[in-house]
């Protein structure tokens, strides 16, 4: 860690919290990184990829000491990190202590790239676990708190899979209590109630989240339109478990036909919004009786760092983006909506 002309070289008085807040990764303050103008400065290695070997470096000579170490996501794609692991090696147990390396998946996710961008925020993740054997890959996307608590339970519960859990680290709505959470991650996908208005009806639309941020902005395009189209029926549905939008055959969560077309109906326009590259979910769901109905928005390549507002006006997932696409494919409205402003 390092300043130059900071309060650190004050001599104003003890730092006080919020000195210390404005110190860290702050113009004029201390480097996230190794700096060496600041005397006794830890080396906290950051995304270099340095944590592992200084664990190591700590355990060395030192027989009764564990080190626990996090390394983060950023960090674990690099060279250095990579070579590190190596040290495990040299350790000698009657001499040295032990590492216990701790991996950790928190970091931002696509739709909010307000601090690394593109760098550490691309979705093709998912597209490649769909690559592999269908028997033992799941991918579950959480719209809240509950829900996620509910899907690392299972997740944590289970062997013999690689579960892959995609959220977000900031706060966000929370839309179900604990057991209407579990009821619906146990399902893996499903009608809100209420957030719909088509009960006992066909719907004149289905509007679909799957994500935290795909779901809070398709659940607030479905108030707009509730707001000027009040009897537009809407049929809202969630998606936790993305293996369910592929057909029995193909994955062992997969949907039958029967209730694919019972919930996302038959004949009706679909906007569906995604977390990830649109084009996946129509790879999931292309024999899906109504996917020429299926209308997917997702991250398409458009934004850096950017407000999450920004990035999802860009790549179309946001709430007016939705209410349009709805107008748009629903018949009647397209007269209609020419009144209202969006």
């Amino acid at each position: 860690m390092a300043t130059t002309g900071s309060r650190l070289n004050s001599t104003d008085g003890p730092l006080t919290q919020e000195d210390l807040a404005k110190l860290d990764a702050y113009p004029g303050g201390i480097g996230s990184h190794c700096t060496p103008e600041t005397p006794g400065s830890i080396h906290e290695g950051g995304e270099l990829g340095y944590s592992i070997s200084h664990a190591f470096w700590a355990a060395f000579d030192n027989p009764d000491l564990l080190v626990a170490v996090a390394v983060g996501d950023g960090e674990a794609e690099t060279g250095p990190l990579a070579t590190s692991w190596h040290s495990a090696k040299y350790l000698n147990p009657a001499r040295d202590g032990a590492v216990l390396p701790i991996l950790h998946l928190i970091t931002s996710t696509v739709w909010r790239q307000d601090h690394s961008g593109f760098t550490h925020q691309d979705p093709g993740f998912i597209d490649v676990v769909v690559n592999k054997n269908p028997e033992v890959t799941r991918i579950y996307l959480p719209p809240d708190v509950n829900c996620l608590l509910s899907t690392a339970d299972h997740c944590l519960r289970g062997h013999d899979d690689i579960n892959v859990i995609v959220c977000d680290k900031q706060n966000h709505l929370q839309y179900l209590d604990t057991d209407a959470a579990v009821r619906h991650c146990t399902k893996g996908v499903g009608i809100w109630d209420w957030a719909s208005n088509d009960q006992g009806s066909e719907p004149d639309v289905v509007m679909a989240g799957c994500g935290d941020v795909p779901t809070k902005e398709a659940l607030a395009a479905t108030a707009l339109l509730r707001e000027h189209f009040p009897d537009l029926k809407i049929r809202f549905i969630n998606v936790v478990d993305l293996y369910r939008m592929t057909p029995e055959t193909e994955h062992p969560h997969g949907l039958s036909s029967r209730d694919f077309d019972s919930l996302f109906t038959r004949d009706k326009p679909i906007i569906f919004n995604f977390h990830g590259y649109p084009w996946l979910i129509h790879r999931l769901a292309y024999r899906r009786t109504n996917h020429a109905n299926l209308h997917v928005r997702g991250y398409k390549e458009k934004g850096n760092i950017n407000t999450p507002l920004e990035l999802a006006i860009n790549n179309e997932i946001d709430r007016f983006s939705l209410a349009i696409d709805v107008i748009n494919r629903v018949p009647r409205l397209q007269v209609a909506g020419a009144h209202v402003g969006l």
